[in-house]
């Protein structure tokens, strides 16, 4: 049975991804390639594992282009990744989503007062002002 996942949401920021990962704990290693367990050897841009422990083929998440875009896809079965990114990478994404926000506020002229995690629920917290 595989275990294989692939999340849905396009992730058009490389850069902005890497950093909302490492905000979580999450390390970026650049790699052509990765040995995904049950899916095998797949073309990538790199992978993400928690900080702090050796990459192997079962506690990765893998980058993959898709077209101009990336997305990403890991086996979710006890990878212990899952308890940062959430099993189908919710938790990753959303960091993402509210990083992508923020740029743009930024943008904008907005003033980022305050920008933090709460460690006991991952909810990101995030206040602007004109």
């Amino acid at each position: 049975m595989s275990h294989l996942s692939t999340v849905k949401t396009v992730i058009k920021d490389l850069p902005v991804l890497k950093e909302a990962a490492s905000k979580m704990g999450l390390v970026f290693h650049s790699l052509a390639s990765y040995n995904m367990n049950w899916a095998g050897e797949i073309q990538c841009e790199g992978v993400l594992c928690k900080e702090g422990e050796i990459l192997d083929n079962k506690n990765g998440a893998a980058l993959i282009k898709d077209g101009d875009n990336f997305k990403i896809a890991m086996d979710n079965y006890r990878n212990p990744i899952t308890e940062i990114t959430g099993a189908d990478c919710s938790k990753l994404m959303q960091n993402y989503a509210t990083d992508i926000v923020s740029e743009e506020m930024l943008r904008q002229g907005f003033l980022e007062t305050e920008n933090v995690i709460d460690q006991k629920t991952g909810d990101r917290i995030m206040i602007f002002q004109d």
